[in-house]
This record gives structure tokens, C-alpha cells and sequence, in this order.
């Protein structure tokens, strides 16, 4: 979704010139041990995403049906909520992976915990495909009711944190780099006098088999966008005499976002709060992760060096510059800076302008939110070369004689 809000910015006013089954529940009562086995129901997955921001190569794209194609998204299938039909459920309900106990029984509440997925548009939905073909079924114990959620760039290792009651990944941003993240749309969180309103049996393989209905259904993860975009466009700006001749004789050569965080932590899920989930925090204080971003071309090219006549052309009819600029949506108290770069057709460079734009909207109450695209309006105007007159005032003659001492010089 556009926003039909603008930012208006005069550019180049004063550039110089320079350069879960009924079947067993898998407890023997009379027995210690617990067994855990998956079931004959597959898991699978569609997706679903609002058509949102698109176009460009640096954004993921969704057609007007919200379909849209991505690799390397990470699902997670987590057990929320206990469903207690079985005779004992006394086993901790954790997050935490790993056995439960000293006898090595495993988690139930994890089934799938950060797998690979690929995203491909199928007919009328994006389907979401196991990486390297692979094939989950839900558990025949009914134990939980199972929670999808899924999140893009997928992160491994250090970069993702797993605890009691929350998955959160830490993602790393370069202006280029799309953020999305979802959840499944059947199981609703809804607090009802300390309790919670779910559809019988979802997620797990019970639901599956309880009507004819339900084993046809394919549970969705509706996912958003997690920053803003900024897009650049330029238009020529006239002179005092209503010309815009000298100001299409400019080219843009560089745009830079600056100061902009980018390292993120994003919740993925919260067992506990689930109003945190899809929430990513960037820190705008921290210099040690703020960045200059320069705005790229198609394909993530820095058009910087091009030939003057490859450079985007200020013409008369606005265009668009690059691909955009994908930023955390700042805080109320950060604002946000540009540099400018010209060069004229000649190629002759022109200073960046002296001081940062800082982008002003033209609705002081208007915030910036996520899952938009914003577009930051550049008026370009000619430059003026620098002309200097003089005069110069003739010497005073003086008829007084001197009174300097004599000097002899030998």
C-alpha cells in the first residue's frame, strides 16, 4: 500500500559549482516413559500477504492478490495453548529446547522450530514449500493446540534466540533487505476472562479429522511487511523567469540515508504476550550500528559512477530515482537526513549540499509506519554559477612632504 503522503524537499536551491486423532495418546500409565510420534497428518502451508508495497527489486513483491514468492522463511509450529484431553499433562509446558526431564522425554510443545521454507505462487495462493523436500505431520498426542508463525530473512545460529516463552531473531539491514513476518490466521488470541477462544482443535491432527471440511484446510500465515520504504522521485524546478532549461541539464548522482540503525531484534513469538509477536526494535542511539544508506538502482547497483548520460535526468514530468531505501520506521524522537550528490550533463560534479536535508512532512502530526512506502519528492533547481563584479577606488595623492627619518645605505 502506497501512502498518498509526500515529502516535499527543495533539493538543489543553492548548489556551487565545484566538484492434533483419537488414537492413542502414546501414555502407558503403568510405564515411565512417554513416546512422541507424529501422525499421518501432513503438515502444510499457504500464505497469505496484503497486496502492500511492490515494484521494486529491494521489497518483496505481492501482486493485487497478496501472492508473492520469496526463499529462505523460517516457520515455526509451537504449541500455545494445552488442549487436556488426555488423562496427564503434567509435563512442563516450555519453549525451551530439549528434553523435559532427566529421562530425555521430548518437548512436545516444539514441532517444527525455525525450518526452511521457500514461498511459490501456486494457482490462487503462495504455498510454502519445505526446503530440500522435505515432510512434517503433525503429533498423534493430543497435547497442544500448535501455533504457525513465520518470519523472513531466515537467521541461524547466534542470530536467533530461543528461551522459555519466546523465539526472537536478531536481523541485520542494509536499506536493501526486506523484513516480513506472520502468523497463522485460524488460531485467534483473544483474552476471555483469563482464558483464550480458539477454533476445536487447531492447531493440531485432531482438527483434521473431525469434519470433512477441516482435513481440506490449508492453515495460511498472513504475512506483513516490518519496515517502511522511502522512494525518490525528481522534477525540475524553474528560475526566476519560470525556466526549467538549466535545471534539466542536472543529473542525480548519489542519495544517502543517514545515520539509520541496522541491527533489528524482532520478536517471532511470545507464549506469554502475544501483542509482542511481529514487533522488531531498532536502537537509534547506538552508534556503533547506524549506517549511511545510498539509494540503488534496479538489482541492488550503486549508479554513483556512471557516465553522466546513464545518471537520472531532472526533467520536467516527475520520475522516479533507484529502487528505494528500506528503513526501521523511526522513533518519534530521530528525524531523518539526506545528502544529495549532482553532477550537470557535462559531468561536472557539485558539492554535496552543505548540510543534511532534513526531511520534513508536510503533516506534522503524520508517523511513519510500517508495512508503507513513502515518497520523498525532490525539486531540482539549476545551478548559479558564482559571478563576481569589482571596483576598485584610485589612490588619494597626498602633497605633504615626508617625515620618515633619512636612512643612509652604504
Amino acid at each position: 500500500m502506497k501512502k498518498k503522503i509526500i515529502f516535499s524537499l527543495l533539493a538543489a536551491a543553492a548548489l556551487t559549482a565545484c566538484s492434533s486423532d483419537d488414537a492413542t495418546t502414546g501414555i502407558d500409565t503403568q510405564v515411565a516413559a512417554l513416546t512422541f510420534e507424529d501422525s499421518d497428518v501432513e503438515i502444510r502451508l499457504a500464505s497469505a500477504k496484503s497486496p502492500s508495497v511492490s515494484v521494486t527489486r529491494a521489497s518483496i513483491e505481492s501482486d493485487e492478490n497478496g501472492l508473492f514468492e520469496v526463499d529462505n522463511i523460517g516457520v515455526f509450529l509451537l504449541g500455545w495453548q494445552r488442549m487436556n484431553v488426555n488423562p496427564e499433562e503434567t509435563y512442563p509446558f516450555t519453549w525451551q529446547p530439549g528434553p523435559v526431564d532427566a529421562e530425555g522425554t521430548p518437548n512436545f510443545a516444539i514441532k517444527l522450530d525455525n525450518e526452511e521454507t521457500n514461498a511459490v505462487k501456486d494457482g490462487d495462493v503462495t504455498r510454502l514449500n519445505w526446503a530440500n523436500n522435505a515432510v512434517y505431520y503433525y503429533p498423534v498426542g493430543q497435547w497442544y493446540h500448535y501455533r504457525f508463525y513465520g518470519y523472513f530473512p531466515r537467521q541461524t545460529g547466534a542470530n536467533l534466540i530461543s528461551t522459555t516463552t519466546q523465539r526472537k531473531a536478531i536481523i541485520t539491514i542494509d536499506g536493501t533487505q526486506d523484513v516480513i513476518w506472520g502468523r497463522d490466521t485460524m488460531t485467534t488470541v483473544e483474552d476471555h476472562e483469563g482464558g483464550y477462544t480458539v477454533p476445536t482443535y487447531a492447531y493440531s491432527t485432531k482438527f483434521f479429522r473431525v469434519s470433512e471440511e477441516n482435513s481440506q484446510h490449508l492453515p495460511v500465515i498472513a504475512f506483513k511487511h516490518l519496515l517502511t520504504r522511502l522512494t525518490f522521485s525528481v522534477v525540475a524546478g524553474p528560475d526566476a523567469w519560470g525556466s526549467t532549461e538549466e535545471a534539466k541539464k542536472m543529473r542525480v548522482k548519489k542519495i544517502t540515508l543517514l545515520n539509520i540503525p541496522t541491527v533489528g531484534t524482532l520478536t517471532i513469538a511470545d507464549k506469554e504476550n502475544a501483542n509482542n509477536e511481529g514487533k522488531i526494535v531498532f536502537d537509534w542511539d547506538d552508534e556503533d550500528n547506524l549506517a549511511n544508506l545510498p539509494l540503488l538502482a534496479a538489482g541492488d547497483r550503486d549508479f554513483s559512477n556512471d557516465d553522466p548520460s546513464e545518471l537520472p535526468a531532472v526533467k520536467d514530468v516527475e520520475e522516479k530515482v533507484g529502487q528505494g531505501i528500506l528503513i526501521p520506521v523511526p522513533d518519534v524522537n530521530h528525524q531523518l537526513y539526506i545528502r544529495v550528490q549532482m553532477t550537470d550533463e557535462d559531468g561536472t560534479a557539485f558539492e554535496e549540499v552543505e548540510y543534511p536535508f532534513h526531511l520534513q512532512k508536510s503533516d506534522a502530526d503524520f508517523q511513519l509506519e510500517a508495512n508503507y512506502s513513502y515518497n520523498v519528492r525532490l525539486r531540482v533547481y539549476g545551478p548559479k554559477r558564482i559571478t563576481v563584479g569589482a571596483t576598485l577606488k584610485p589612490w588619494d595623492e597626498t602633497n605633504e612632504n615626508t617625515t620618515f627619518n633619512e636612512r643612509e645605505i652604504n
